[in-house]
């Protein structure tokens, strides 16, 4: 009997693969829309996928706006603060090797063979010494200037639009988080969706942040594709379920690539796992332009709880790592 996938179309005990990695700061809004109008919208990749708790007719979109930092590539040997070590290290290695070698050639034997000996010892010290030094200074000095890349030329802003999904095909009963629509404001993360082929149809947008927790969304040309605020809501921050969070975190993206096919990758991301999210009240608006043809819709949404499984909810500082997609795999 063959095993069956892991989530992101992985078999149990695959090492998954990463193309990179980064911290997310955020919000994350349900709002509900009818089925009807939202199957059009899903074909021919995916189908919706009926969820708990969801009111006759209706089916949710889930709405996240992350301000993405510390973004870095990955790969099967590190991530890039590792590549930029090693290379410092090659790069000091072979300068300080050099020096250690003009060091010893400066002070050439004075005569006989123990002369010449001592000073062959001398020279393989230097460069043995020299390499080494150099390989730490330089290492260290190139991991920091990747730290420092990344700090600022990876910090920029994403909206993720998601609901609970089904193959079209019917070959998987596994539920998905079908991505309906993205956008972001780098340009470097709309080429490795494009490169990468995760199938999330990213497109460039402005995102227009008036104060810390209010977010615009607006199209090249200027009108507004989403605006959402919010505000913590203290009254429910006892009974908040982070472990609900980290359910409908774990579903695998559903991506809708050209001819009918697709590809499935992995947010992996934790919540539970300390004080990185708290319950929000929000208010958002979404317009159809959004996502092609899909009617604007305008919601208050109450806060994640116990009793309020779809609520809304913020996050800070959480590490995300993603995985590379697997086409056409379920």
């Amino acid at each position: 009997m063959k095993p069956m996938p892991a989530p992101g179309g992985r078999r149990p005990g695959a090492h998954p693969s990463y193309v990179s990695s980064c911290t997310l700061d955020g919000v994350a809004v349900t709002v509900w829309t009818d089925v009807d109008e939202l199957i059009p919208r899903m074909t021919p990749w995916a189908q919706p996928a009926a969820r708990p708790a969801s009111p006759p007719g209706k089916h949710p979109l889930t709405i996240e706006v992350w301000r993405v930092r510390d973004g870095r590539w990955e790969s099967p040997s590190g991530d890039q603060h590792a590549w930029a070590e090693r290379a410092g290290r090659w790069t000091g290695a072979i300068l300080g090797g050099g020096l250690g070698t003009w060091g010893a050639a400066a002070r050439p034997p004075e005569s006989g063979w123990s002369d010449a000996l001592g000073w062959l010892e001398l020279g393989a010290d230097a460069v043995a010494g020299g390499a080494a030094l150099g390989a730490g200074r330089f290492g260290d000095l190139f991991r920091r200037w990747s730290h420092a890349a990344a700090a600022s030329g990876g910090t920029y802003n994403e909206i993720l639009v998601t609901t609970p999904a089904r193959l079209q095909t019917g070959r998987s009963q596994d539920i998905f988080a079908f991505v309906l629509a993205m956008y972001t404001d780098s340009p470097i993360a709309l080429w490795g969706d494009l490169a990468l082929r995760c199938g999330y149809r990213k497109r460039l947008a402005r995102f227009d942040r008036p104060a810390p927790r209010r977010c615009r969304v607006l199209s090249l040309t200027g009108e507004e594709l989403s605006s959402i605020d919010w505000s913590d809501d203290i009254s429910n921050a006892a009974s908040f379920p982070a472990r609900l969070i980290d359910e409908r975190a774990a579903l695998p993206l559903l991506g809708g690539r050209d001819q009918n096919r697709w590809a499935v990758s992995l947010l992996e991301r934790s919540f539970a796992n300390g004080p990185s999210a708290a319950p929000v009240r929000a208010s958002i608006s979404l317009a159809g332009g959004l996502i092609d043809g899909l009617p604007a819709l305008n919601a208050r949404v109450p806060a994640l709880s116990r009793r309020n499984r779809w609520g809304a909810f913020r996050f800070d500082a959480v590490p995300a790592r993603l995985t590379y997609p697997r086409h056409d795999v379920a």
